[in-house]
């Protein structure tokens, strides 16, 4: 539009050379602005069990994975809608892990009665005082405390996840010694390399 203003644009060369400063600049300005990464909330699908228990546990935890990605639209700060994007994608993990396996739902009680619900509270009033524009102490230290807990937040979902794995590996060792006291009785044991 300014070479417009300058030079007139009724001769082709110059409707051409405004046509190639156009696409220089544009080349320029999509090298120098990073381009923005938009997370979009994917729907977690539920799957039944068949299990009333197990199957209203995966309801709530969809409920909550889908609050998560709410609250992941609707908070600004990149380090916090990280930590969000992180406790989704375990939460998916933990109720596809229940899904498939519903005799853990059991494990789930106090994660699902305390520490999700509280997650999406904290997340929740993150977003609202982060909206203030003048932020005193108060609210400063009030996000920071947020921002610090939820680092243990994510810790403590991973361990959810890494529990609900425990009855496995107890299963696969016991598989395993049962496996190697066979082999031992049939003299293949010095084959094992481990």
């Amino acid at each position: 539009m300014l070479y417009g203003f300058i030079f007139p644009l009724y001769r082709i060369t110059d409707i051409l050379i405004a046509g190639s400063i156009s696409i220089i600049i544009y080349y320029i300005c999509s090298r120098l602005i990073p381009k923005k990464r938009v997370l979009q909330p994917e729907k977690f699908v539920i799957r039944r069990t068949g299990i009333e228990e197990t199957d209203q546990a995966i309801e709530k935890g969809k409920e909550y994975i889908d609050r998560l990605m709410e609250l992941y639209q609707e908070i600004s700060v990149p380090e916090m809608k990280e930590q969000i994007e992180k406790l989704s994608t375990v939460s998916r993990k933990i109720f596809d892990f229940v899904t498939e396996h519903p005799d853990t739902t059991g494990q789930l009680r106090s994660f699902m009665n305390y520490y999700f619900p509280t997650t999406i509270k904290l997340l929740e009033d993150y977003r609202d005082i982060a909206k203030e524009e003048i932020q005193g102490q108060n609210i400063q230290t009030s996000l920071a405390k947020i921002n610090n807990i939820m680092k243990v937040i994510e810790k403590s979902f991973y361990s959810q996840l890494d529990d609900l794995y425990q009855n496995k590996a107890l299963d696969i060792a016991a598989d395993i010694a049962v496996l190697e006291s066979l082999l031992a009785s049939e003299g293949l044991q010095g084959g094992i390399k481990g």
